[in-house]
C-alpha cells in the first residue's frame, strides 16, 4: 500500500522535485525527505494498530468469558511479537520509499518545469508556514497537504494489518 501511494505522490510532486533539484538539492536529499515522510506515516499507524489490537483482544476475551460463564480473562500482548511486527512494518515502509525514490534520478528540472500547471496546494497555505523553514520542509508540508487522504488511508491500512498480525 505504501509503495503505491509513494509512487503516486512522487509522480504528483515532479514539479516540486524539479524545483528542489534546480536549487541544488541532490536526489539523495530529496529521497531522505520521502523516507522521513514514510516514517512519519508508518510509526503512528503501528502504534494505532497495536492499541486497537489490545482493545479488540480484551473485548474478545470478555465476550468469550461471558458466553461460557468463565472468570474474567485478561488479554496479554507479547512485547517481543509486537516489536518484531512493528520492525517488519517500518522496514517494509522504508523499502517502499526506497523503491519509489528510484525515479528521482530520472527527474530533470528543465523537462519538469516546461509547460506545467500549478499545483493543487495554494501558495496561501504555504505562506502560513514560518519564513525560516528550509525549502525541504516547505516541500514536505506541500506534499502532506496535497496527499492528506493518501496518508490517512495508508495509515489505516498499516494499522489494520498491524492489528491483525498482533491479534493473531
Amino acid at each position: 500500500v505504501m509503495l503505491l501511494f509513494l509512487l503516486q505522490i512522487i509522480q504528483q510532486s515532479r514539479k516540486e522535485i524539479g524545483i528542489l533539484r534546480t536549487f541544488g538539492f541532490s536526489s539523495g536529499q530529496i529521497s531522505g525527505l520521502f523516507h522521513a515522510l514514510c516514517f512519519c506515516v508508518t510509526i503512528p499507524a503501528i502504534g494505532l494498530g497495536i492499541g486497537c489490537s489490545r482493545i479488540l483482544m480484551q473485548l474478545a476475551a470478555n465476550l468469550y468469558a461471558q458466553s461460557f460463564w468463565l472468570p474474567p480473562i485478561t488479554a496479554h500482548l507479547q512485547l517481543r511479537d509486537c516489536l518484531i511486527a512493528a520492525g517488519c512494518t517500518a522496514l517494509t515502509g522504508q523499502l517502499a520509499a526506497a523503491i519509489g525514490c528510484r525515479q528521482l534520478s530520472k527527474i530533470r528540472p528543465v523537462e519538469v518545469l516546461q509547460g506545467t500547471r500549478s499545483s493543487s496546494v495554494s501558495t496561501a497555505q504555504l505562506n502560513r508556514l514560518p519564513k525560516r523553514l528550509s525549502p525541504l520542509l516547505k516541500f514536505s508540508a506541500a506534499v502532506m497537504l496535497r496527499n492528506g487522504r493518501r496518508f490517512i488511508l495508508s495509515s489505516v491500512c498499516i494499522a489494520a494489518s498491524m492489528m491483525l498480525i498482533v491479534s493473531a
